[in-house]
């Protein structure tokens, strides 16, 4: 096991974001969360990338590191996707070799000199997965990840995220508040 989630409860103020939620990943799981807008996804999401903090004994996490593409890509539109991928690895201290390993399977190395502020949404979603993937080589969070997207670029990435977790035993948690999506890609729901 990899992830246990074990009766998360989270309040801001009088609100519940989370209540008494409890769940397992498994090493190489896609393990997809679906729930409308409002019900505490993301809120989950920041509270196992550590974003949020939680009570310590609701979580427990055997992994070095965890990558998190969490509502949208932190990316400095100055700069070029290489310059941020750069960035990133002297962030979390990872070789520049990571580039050029990704950077075809991610389908980015047509546009590694583009400004950040010139891409579309879905190269930009592209590029924070990558970014993701630079800062944990075991468990990547994505927080609604096709939001915006349009049909060709939802299966486009959901196929990617098939193949990734397939490729490099990554494992995966996606929220999502439409069912269809997480069917095509996880290997296990929570509902």
């Amino acid at each position: 096991m990899l992830l246990e989630m074990k009766d998360a409860v989270k309040q801001f103020g009088g609100i519940t974001a989370l209540s008494h939620m409890s769940f397992q990943v498994e090493e190489g799981e896609i393990f997809g969360i679906i729930g409308p807008n409002g019900a505490g996804k993301t809120t989950l999401m920041k509270l196992v990338s550590g974003i949020l903090a939680g009570p310590k004994d609701i979580i427990d996490l055997k992994t070095k590191s965890v990558g998190a593409l969490i509502e949208a890509p932190a990316l400095y539109p100055n700069m070029t996707v290489e310059a941020n991928l750069k960035f990133y690895c002297k962030l979390y201290s990872k070789d520049y070799a990571l580039i050029d390993r990704y950077k075809d399977e991610l389908e980015v190395a047509a546009y590694l000199k583009r400004k950040a502020s010139k891409l579309s949404l879905g190269m930009k979603q592209r590029v924070g997965l990558f970014i993701a993937l630079i800062a944990s080589d075991e468990l990547i969070l994505l927080d609604e990840p096709t939001n915006g997207l349009d049909p060709n670029g939802i299966n486009s990435l959901l196929t990617l995220i098939k193949k990734l977790a397939k490729n490099h035993g990554l494992t995966f948690i996606i929220s999502s508040h439409i069912l269809s999506n997480l069917e095509q890609v996880c290997t296990k729901n929570y509902l």
